[in-house]
């Protein structure tokens, strides 16, 4: 009889072993088209509520190979919808910032105010700028194209 528990006691632990071995996963690392991840320091998000769509605008920090505003700008637009009606963009913007100092939308208009370094040899040098980035939605569909603008404050 002792047997017989020894034996039911040591085969529950043998099955409890193996089910939880197979519970773990092994996940491997993105690839390098994911590496820029690895530098968003911030993020803004503002949702359009007369065309239900999310925008966001992540600031990517590049200070360890750019010395001159180091700040990446990519905004991201999604309905948040389901694989069927999914829309979503991600946009790099070409203008590059110091420091994003705000972030406002008024839809359809996401206006960015940064500070951009105004002298390559002076980093105390700064000027402010409001870079306005225009999208675009007909009928519910958002189109895959921004413009965008850059100003001075008044």
């Amino acid at each position: 009889m002792m047997n017989a528990r020894r034996t039911i006691i040591a085969c529950s632990l043998a099955l409890l072993l193996i089910t939880s071995a197979h519970g773990q996963e092994t996940i491997k690392a993105l690839g390098s088209e994911w590496a820029t991840l690895a530098i968003i320091t911030d993020f803004h998000h503002a949702f359009d509520m007369k065309n239900q769509f999310e925008v966001r605008l992540l600031e990517a920090d590049g200070s360890a190979t750019v010395a001159m505003n180091p700040i990446a700008m990519y905004v991201v637009i999604t309905n948040n919808s389901s694989v069927a009606d999914l829309q979503k963009y991600v946009w790099l913007l070409p203008h590059r910032a110091s420091k994003v100092k705000s972030v406002r939308l008024k839809a359809p208009i996401l206006e960015i105010r940064a500070e951009v370094d105004a002298d390559p040899f002076d980093p105390s040098k700064r000027a402010e700028k409001i870079v306005s980035v225009r999208y675009s939605v007909s009928h519910g569909v958002l189109s895959d194209t921004l413009s965008m603008s850059e100003g001075s404050p008044q």
